[in-house]
């Protein structure tokens, strides 16, 4: 397998309502060989004079199996048009085992129920990983 090589896609689409007082949204999980990176939307872009830019300061990744991930880097692109956002992504190594069927991100800040906000995403099993 390639160093770089996607293995998979999952669509989330996700609007976790307001969190760090914007609107979060996951559009997508990115199986990678090196990795998992989490994609989203932030409404209205944070400014990079009074806010921090990484929202993912407190949030951890985990899987039905019990992997270790470290949270590991991100970056990010401002849109504009009719509505102006904030994509941005966020890297989790190592890449999920095949073993995986799912893989969450838990918000621990952000706590709703009692509970933090978890954001799950069913993986296919491929091959490949």
């Amino acid at each position: 397998m390639p160093l770089n090589a996607l293995i998979e896609v999952v669509a989330v689409g996700r609007d976790l309502g307001v969190v760090r007082g914007r609107q979060l949204i996951v559009t997508s999980v990115e199986v990678w060989s090196f990795g998992v990176i989490w994609r989203f939307t932030v409404t209205p872009p944070p400014s990079p004079d009074t806010d921090n830019l990484d929202p993912w300061s407190d949030t951890k990744v985990v899987d039905d199996i019990g992997t270790m991930y470290r949270m590991s880097g991100g970056g990010s692109l401002v849109s504009a048009g009719e509505r102006v956002h904030f994509d941005c992504y966020h890297l989790a190594s190592p890449a999920p085992p095949p073993q995986a069927r799912e893989v969450s991100l838990v918000i621990e800040s952000e706590v709703r129920s009692g509970a933090p906000v978890v954001v799950t995403a069913a993986l296919s099993g491929h091959s490949q990983r």
